[in-house]
């Protein structure tokens, strides 16, 4: 009998993370320059420097920015948060960030990430289901007012997929600007 040894919440977050990196890595070229936004410990910017030529890595935690600095990439620049330039990205990804905004905040957010990223170019953004706060109507209407398309995907455990939103822990949205 196969016996399992129970992982614990970092190590189950973990691999939440890398799901979602991989999912997006079937979307990237080897020459986009793409922002990983909330990057936070960067393992999930480290398993992308396969798929894309250079990664800028933002979190606005300086902890979690001077932890990621040590894995020594040479086509990974971690920032502390900061500002960027208009269509300077070919991709931008946004995972497990947006929960921590207001309404009217995460409007405006998307609207930044989507003048960061270049036309035609890609914005892959994660929300935790919160069905008391913000529900998957209230993602899509947000998504739409911004994006020129955008689709929604449901993740469960390590699964993402069109699944029934009652029952997804977090919405995986991506967009085209």
């Amino acid at each position: 009998m196969k016996q399992y040894i129970p992982l614990n919440e970092v190590q189950d977050n973990l691999i939440d993370q890398l799901v979602k990196y991989k999912f997006v890595s079937r979307f990237l070229k080897s020459s986009d320059d793409i922002l990983d936004a909330a990057c936070n410990n960067g393992y999930g910017t480290l398993y992308l420097t396969q798929f894309c030529h250079y990664i800028t890595a933002t979190d606005d935690n300086k902890e979690l920015i001077e932890t990621a600095k040590s894995k020594k990439v040479s086509n990974i620049e971690f920032v502390q948060a900061s500002k960027f330039s208009d269509k300077q990205f070919d991709s931008t990804i946004c995972f497990n960030y947006l929960n921590k905004f207001n309404r009217n905040e995460l409007s405006q957010f998307l609207k930044y990430l989507s003048i960061i990223t270049k036309e035609n170019g890609f914005i892959f953004c994660s929300i935790s289901n919160n069905k008391k706060n913000y529900s998957i109507s209230d993602f899509r209407k947000d998504l739409d007012t911004v994006f020129t398309r955008s689709i929604v995907f449901g993740q469960i455990d390590e699964i993402i997929g069109p699944f029934d939103y009652d029952i997804t822990n977090e919405f995986i949205a991506i967009c085209i600007n």
